[in-house]
Formats: structure tokens, C-alpha cells, sequence
């Protein structure tokens, strides 16, 4: 199971719409949850198998990507594989679907 959000912003809606559409084809549920630090939290637990969202701020990410990096999560931004706070973007999941989850979400 794969979790995400809606972004705030009008423009990002059709993209986050679309990665939903990507995402699905390639596992079992999508859910949208609500909250970027306790999704990452989720994440850390091994109750999710990942999360992807567009349009957060750091206060959003700060805390949750703390909490999933200590606990070997791997953080990528969806448009570079640097994680990059003030981006606003974030895919998180266990190290051996990274670049997996990451190329279905690039194409």
C-alpha cells in the first residue's frame, strides 16, 4: 500500500491526479491519509510500503523525514533523487523500491 496527499495548490492537482493513475497500475491500494509526518511515520513502522506527495512545506516534511531516515527509509525528491526540502516533493520508501517507485513516478 502506497499513500499520498492532494496539494493546496490548483496546478499541482492534475499531476498528483496523474501519479495516482501511474502508481496504481503498479500496486495493490493507493489511500490518502492526510498527514505527510504521520505517513512518514507509517512508513517507519512498516504499516505503509511507501508515500509520495507534491506540494508540502518543510514543516510538513521536517519532522517525518527525520523520523523515516533514521529508521533506513530512503527519501528522494520526485524530481531529482536528492531530497530536497524546499521542494516540496517527496517519495519515501525501503531502500530495495526506491528506484523503482522513483522511475514509474518520473515517467
Amino acid at each position: 500500500m502506497f499513500v499520498t496527499g492532494w496539494p493546496y495548490e490548483e496546478e499541482l492537482f492534475k499531476k498528483a491526479y496523474e501519479t495516482i493513475a501511474k502508481v496504481q497500475k503498479h500496486i495493490h491500494e493507493v489511500r490518502i491519509l492526510g498527514s505527510a509526518a504521520g505517513e512518514l511515520c507509517m512508513l517507519s513502522e512498516g504499516k505503509i510500503d511507501g508515500y509520495w506527495e507534491y506540494g508540502l512545506g518543510s514543516w510538513d516534511l521536517a519532522a517525518g523525514v527525520l523520523i523515516a531516515k533514521e529508521s533506513g527509509m530512503e527519501i528522494y525528491s520526485i524530481s531529482q533523487k536528492d531530497f530536497d526540502i524546499s521542494k516540496g516533493e517527496i517519495i519515501a520508501t525501503f531502500k530495495e523500491n526506491i528506484d523503482e517507485v522513483y522511475s514509474i513516478l518520473k515517467e
